[in-house]
């Protein structure tokens, strides 16, 4: 996940996250790990939320756009979870390490890169006490020396590409119509024919 990390783990770790939340967290997920080591515990915590009614809530709480949240969303998020892996695979994912974290590779992105953000984001706010990630993002995009980062807010929760897709998309368009340049690093020539020769999409970072 390129927004934060693959779990919450970078909450140990990331320097964007206060200090003494991130001491505060290590013991918990030391705890977390164990617990997930009991596969009956395990087994028990997945078929109760595998469900189609515990997903249904779950995605109504992420979503401003309840028509978005129908049968083929929950049914499409629901159809890995019947996979004879998915168990492992679950497993994996929230005792894994988390990779890199923001702060540890967008400033050395020299691409235009578009941001958009649900204004009613609950699970990564962009604004509020709890924004960490979402204040490190905004002031990337305030940051009159990181041009080539910009940042679009919409009405839409955690997932605002499914949540308020007809906005997204035509910001997208207009986006690639007239992005900004590429950052210039100095001592680089790459990221002037970069943009002397015009964007590639496969360049591009949203």
């Amino acid at each position: 996940n390129c927004g934060a990390g693959m779990n919450s783990k970078f909450l140990t770790t990331s320097s964007i996250i206060p200090l003494q939340i991130r001491l505060f967290s290590m013991p918990l997920f030391f705890i977390v790990d164990a617990l997930l080591k009991v596969r009956p515990l395990v087994e028990f915590g997945f078929q109760r939320l595998a469900t189609k009614e515990t997903i249904s809530k779950v995605l109504e709480a992420v979503y401003v756009n309840a028509g978005a949240v129908d049968d083929e969303l929950i049914d499409g998020v629901l159809e890995p979870a019947a996979d004879p892996g998915a168990l492992d695979v679950f497993v994996n994912v929230l005792t894994g390490d988390p990779g890199c974290s923001a702060d540890e590779y967008l400033p050395s992105v020299r691409c235009p890169v578009r941001l958009i953000w649900g204004t009613e984001d609950t699970v990564t706010p962009l604004n509020g006490e709890l924004a960490y990630y979402g204040t490190y993002f905004r002031e990337l995009a305030d940051d009159p020396s990181m041009p080539h980062i910009t940042l679009k807010e919409v009405l839409a929760g955690h997932v605002p590409q499914d949540d308020s897709p007809e906005e997204v998309h035509q910001d997208m368009l207009s986006w690639l119509a007239n992005p900004p340049p590429f950052a210039m690093d100095l001592g680089t020539k790459q990221s002037q024919a970069d943009s002397e020769d015009g964007l590639d999409l496969d360049d591009l970072v949203f």
